[in-house]
């Protein structure tokens, strides 16, 4: 099973488009054939979320059936970094504003990096049908762990990618978010990895959040919540509620091109878990440089195999 989350900037007559509040009027959500759509960070940001789905094409045909419920005037920019975000466009959400506080407590020197939030966007993939203590599920995690910024140099919309060198790091303690030492060979190692990182809020009422920064998570089993996995920020996090591995470090991408990404990186974990000889790991330094300079013949040193996409990307962009 496999689900995708596509977010995306609306704007109209050049204006952000306040789809929080158009939202609110339906609900706070808005449920099509398949699919779901909600905003995030920003007011002016809208997320489809499709439903676990057998296939891609299925996926792709419900994200077209959701958009057709939107306003026709609405210019909806499916791009990694939004150009002029302000500070106002933050949508209103007590966990938001919860999760803010708690970084300050957490990290006080760093923390307003997640204040720029509002001007990300991103394509996240949902792989299950492992529990995470199963083997494949922990090894298609390592892999995409290891892979995330060659696959987001290759895919960056626009290149090169801010949000992969911006976005990630520096807000919060550093096992919280993306590491080249996220690796492990056991479910054990996981647990035990996680549990040492304090849980940041967690949910007591509707909409209502309390601070926890000094907490342990208590990843082990039974996992607590979703409050739990969602204090975790790397490029590939383990979600055991949901049942599934989340993907998340590529820049938002049109709905063609994600779906065109999706059913790529289905077939890289395929093969991955097939042979694990047929990829090279990337070395640390090699990860730490493909953030910093995101030179993509060095992201196609270690996925030759993306060359082809890769020289057709401009083009698959604009389908």
């Amino acid at each position: 099973m496999i689900g995708v989350e596509l977010e995306a900037f609306v704007y109209e007559n050049e204006e952000p488009v306040d789809v929080a509040s158009w939202l609110k009027e339906r609900g706070g959500r808005l449920k099509t054939k398949g699919a779901s759509i909600i905003t995030d960070a920003g007011r002016h940001s809208i997320e489809l979320v499709s439903e676990p789905s057998l296939s891609v094409c299925g996926i792709g045909s419900s994200f077209a059936g959701a958009l057709e419920q939107l306003p026709p005037t609405w210019d909806i920019r499916w791009v990694g970094e939004d150009v002029s975000p302000c500070q106002k466009l933050w949508a209103e959400s007590k966990r938001y504003e919860k999760t803010l506080e708690a970084l300050q407590v957490e990290c006080p020197s760093g923390w307003q990096g997640v204040k720029n939030m509002n001007k990300w966007a991103s394509f996240q993939m949902h792989l299950g049908g492992h529990p995470i203590n199963d083997p494949k599920a922990l090894l298609s995690m390592n892999f995409l762990n290891n892979l995330s910024p060659a696959l987001a140099v290759i895919f960056a919309n626009p290149r090169p990618s801010r949000r992969l060198k911006e976005a990630w790091f520096g807000w919060a303690r550093p096992d919280r978010l993306p590491r080249y030492d996220q690796w492990f060979d056991r479910a054990y190692n996981l647990v035990s990895y996680v549990d040492k990182i304090p849980q940041l809020i967690e949910n007591v009422g509707e909409d209502e959040w309390k601070i926890l920064v000094r907490q342990t998570m208590n990843f082990g089993h039974p996992f607590k919540g979703l409050d739990v996995e969602k204090c975790l920020y790397w490029f590939c996090r383990p979600r055991p509620c949901l049942g599934t591995i989340e993907f998340r470090p590529i820049d938002s991408l049109p709905p063609v091109a994600a779906m065109i990404v999706a059913d790529l990186i289905l077939g890289l974990v395929d093969q991955y878990l097939r042979d694990h000889s047929s990829f090279k790991k990337v070395s640390e330094r090699d990860w730490e440089r493909l953030i910093e300079e995101q030179d993509p013949e060095l992201a196609l040193h270690y996925l030759p195999q993306l060359r082809p996409t890769f020289e057709e990307w401009p083009q698959l962009l604009a389908a």
